[in-house]
Parts: structure tokens; C-alpha cells; sequence
């Protein structure tokens, strides 16, 4: 049983990275929702491309309604989720991109689905983000990244190799020597650890994986752990730490950067006939020669 109560949903948010790109699909999606009865909410930059004056705040939208649906690719979906997690959003990902990993409905769906939505007939995940404290000598938080999929500290030369200690709850227990290292949430795990040669976890896993990215060690393997430890990196090269691959900072500005799983959770909605699995094989292609 969901406890989410869409029924007397009465404005849905519109999110998208380009909403040029997205004109006519937004266009296409104002009319669903005016056939539902549901008011389309943009933010002002977006309303203003496409030359519209009823574009709102963040406070002024999340004041109105809670209810996310983010049109696009997988990757407005993860920015998405990293931006709105903090007003409490739903997200419900309409899929226009290439990919389509994350996102649930076809833009010609998306009536159907909004229905069953209305309706109850969909299933609510509340998933945890990854979150980055770049610390300070005093060891002091000077700024805080969320992430969605993966936290990656990378090497910024390519002619040289980026050597990164890893701390484990203060203790020194792994020095990576390579390209860099990735910390993957179980929503990212099939991202870029899957390419970097990382394990799939469930979404329902209470964990995170660190998975080396081409290590000059044979013996250093992706590790799996439980998402109440936190993993701090240091390093005296020169590397950037990359969110979603979307922010980045420089590692050489501090002293080093600590990473868990968030005490924020994002809340997405799924159709209840998402079949993870069978996700995963179409997706993957698993089973084809």
C-alpha cells in the first residue's frame, strides 16, 4: 500500500535540462494534462524559453505541490533528484532520451500512467543519495555534493597515474593506484561502475560499492559495503571528485572528501508493472549473442 495520496493532485512540476530541445514534448504533455485536469508548474527559466510568463520559483512550486515529473533522459532524472530532494519531491521519470534506465513511461504513456498514478496504482521508493563532505585540515565540512548515482575521484592528468589513500571509519585500509576510484550508490551501480567492472546491487540494498577504475594492482577488486560506513579519500595528486558526472570539484582545494549514504532520501514513483529484472535485461542485453 502506497502512503502517497495523489487523488486530489491538482499541479504536476515539469522538469527537463533543455527545454528548448523539449518544446514540443512539452507542448504534447500540456495537453495530457490539461485532459486530466492537472496544471503544468515551470520554473521561470524554463517558461521564459519558451516564451511563457507563468514561470515560478522552486519555493513557490514546491509550495504548490510535491509531485516531480522529470522529462528527458536518465540524466535530467538523476539531476532531477539531486536538486528537488530537499523539498520533499516525488519523481516520476517520462522518458524522451536515449537510454531510458531510470524512467518509467514513453512520452505517449504518460496519460495512462498519470491515471494509475491518480489513482493508486503505483509503487512509492524511497532510496537514499550518496553525499560528499569536502573537509577542511581541522577536518571540518567546508561544502557538501549530493549524488544520485556515483561519487568518482579521478585523475586530471592523463600521462600520469593518481595515487588515492581511502580511509574507512579513520582508518587508512586501501591505497588505489590508477585512473581513480568509484563510490556507486545501488541506483548508479549499473552506471558507471558496471563499465568500470563493478558488481549490480538490488535498489533495495542497503549498501555501496568502491570499485577501482583501471588499477595498476591486479589484486585491487570492487569492494561491497554497508551503507553505515563512510569512506574518506585523500590524495596529493592532482584529481577532481565528480558528481553524476555532472559537478565536479578539485580535490587539491582540501584536505579530503568524506563519503556516505545521505540521511536525505528521494521518494520515485514507478508504474506497478516496472520489472527490475526485466529491466536489466533489455537494458543490458543480457542473454544476446
Amino acid at each position: 500500500m502506497n502512503k502517497i495520496d495523489f487523488s486530489s493532485i491538482s499541479a504536476v512540476f515539469v522538469t527537463t535540462r533543455d527545454a528548448k530541445a523539449q518544446k514540443d514534448n512539452i507542448k504534447n504533455l500540456q495537453a495530457v494534462l490539461n485532459k486530466l485536469g492537472l496544471e503544468m508548474l515551470l520554473q521561470t527559466h524554463s517558461a521564459q524559453i519558451l516564451e511563457r510568463s507563468d514561470g515560478l520559483s522552486l519555493e513557490e512550486i514546491f509550495a504548490r505541490t510535491k509531485f516531480v515529473l522529470s522529462l528527458g533522459g536518465d540524466g535530467n532524472y538523476i539531476s532531477a533528484c539531486r536538486r528537488f530532494v530537499r523539498y520533499g519531491a516525488c519523481v516520476f521519470g517520462v522518458h524522451t532520451g536515449h537510454l531510458g534506465f531510470l524512467t518509467d513511461a514513453l512520452l505517449c504513456e504518460c496519460e495512462t500512467a498519470l491515471k494509475e498514478i491518480i489513482s493508486g496504482e503505483f509503487v512509492a521508493q524511497r532510496i537514499k543519495l550518496l553525499e560528499a563532505d569536502f573537509l577542511d585540515e581541522s577536518g571540518k565540512t567546508q561544502k557538501r555534493k549530493l549524488a544520485f548515482n556515483d561519487i568518482a575521484i579521478l585523475r586530471k592528468n592523463p600521462t600520469s597515474t593518481a595515487h588515492i589513500d581511502a580511509f574507512l571509519d579513520d582508518f587508512c585500509f586501501n591505497s588505489y593506484y590508477g585512473d581513480g576510484v568509484i563510490v556507486a550508490s545501488p541506483m548508479g551501480s549499473t552506471a558507471y561502475n558496471l563499465s568500470a567492472g563493478g558488481a549490480i546491487l538490488h535498489p533495495s540494498v542497503k549498501a555501496f560499492s568502491l570499485t577501482p577504475i583501471c588499477s595498476h594492482s591486479l589484486s585491487q577488486r570492487p569492494m561491497i559495503l554497508g551503507d553505515e560506513h563512510e569512506i574518506e579519500f585523500r590524495s596529493k595528486d592532482d584529481v577532481i571528485v565528480m558528481m553524476d558526472g555532472q559537478d565536479h570539484l578539485d580535490l587539491s582545494g582540501f584536505c579530503g572528501v568524506k563519503i556516505r549514504a545521505s540521511k536525505e532520501q528521494i521518494t520515485l514513483i514507478h508504474r506497478k508493472n516496472r520489472d527490475y529484472f526485466k529491466i536489466l535485461k533489455e537494458k543490458l542485453r543480457w542473454g544476446h549473442q
